[in-house]
């Protein structure tokens, strides 16, 4: 029985192990990891089971960032571009990196103008992470909240909710061009929610805010108050890409 740890109903003398296998199919033979060398270790970062790669990132997080970020350039460099899995390898690169502290610009970029939107929507949560080393992560933000897929939409969301900055509404609201979904609003609504304290503080100040599509300057006008309609009508009239002025009366 599912007694507590600590019940002294728990069965402790009997138990149970299962292992789940596929009939005819053999069985997977364990990739060495422990105390293998680094370049090995890339290897294995290219299996297809997940928790086979983890454990990889995991012994290498272990070792010398210096010797891991050598050997790790020319893995990347000797990947080849025809293969199937060719973006997902380098997006194991670059959280390589980042379990090093070492997010390489170039090579984030890269991944987050990926054709995979599964690669481009985790560079979008490294790039989220490592925010304090990129001064223009709000504007590399603003473009990814634009993306054509959901997915990487809804982490450039997310992630504007990390900065305490009035800027990052216009990369939650940039978002209000695409098309949404549940998922999408209810992050969106999360990330105004932590936001809107650092808006009201600008609009007090007499601050200004700028948007740069039309859409998120009307959701803005929507649901947060600058100064009573004739205001609101008014800045609803100006071109977008101005700034909005962040005043109360």
């Amino acid at each position: 029985m599912q007694h507590n740890l600590r019940d002294p109903s728990r069965d402790r003398a009997h138990g149970r192990i299962y292992r789940v296998s596929a009939p005819g199919r053999p069985l997977l033979k364990p990739v060495k990891i422990a105390s293998e060398p680094i370049a090995n270790l890339l290897e294995v970062l290219k299996e297809p089971e997940d928790r086979v790669r983890y454990r990889a990132r995991i012994e290498l997080g272990g070792r010398n960032s210096d010797e891991v970020m050598e050997a790790l350039e020319r893995w990347l460099a000797s990947l080849d571009k025809q293969d199937a899995n060719y973006e997902h390898h380098r997006l194991e690169g670059l959280w390589l990196q980042q379990a090093h502290n070492r997010v390489n610009r170039t090579l984030l970029e890269q991944v987050l103008a990926s054709p995979d939107f599964h690669a481009r929507a985790a560079a979008t949560r490294v790039l989220c992470y490592v925010r304090d080393q990129f001064p223009d992560a709000l504007v590399m933000l603003k473009k990814l909240a634009a993306d054509d897929h959901p997915r990487v939409r809804l982490e450039a969301i997310r992630a504007a909710s990390f900065f305490p900055a009035p800027e990052a509404l216009d990369v939650a609201l940039s978002s209000t061009d695409k098309a949404s979904d549940r998922y999408i609003d209810f992050v969106r609504g999360e990330t105004l929610r932590t936001l809107e304290p650092i808006a009201r503080k600008a609009i007090a100040k007499g601050e200004e805010i700028a948007f740069s599509s039309p859409a998120a300057a009307r959701f803005f006008l929507k649901n947060v108050s600058t100064g009573g309609p004739a205001q609101n009508e008014a800045i609803a009239q100006r071109d977008p890409r101005t700034a909005l002025p962040a005043r109360r009366s």
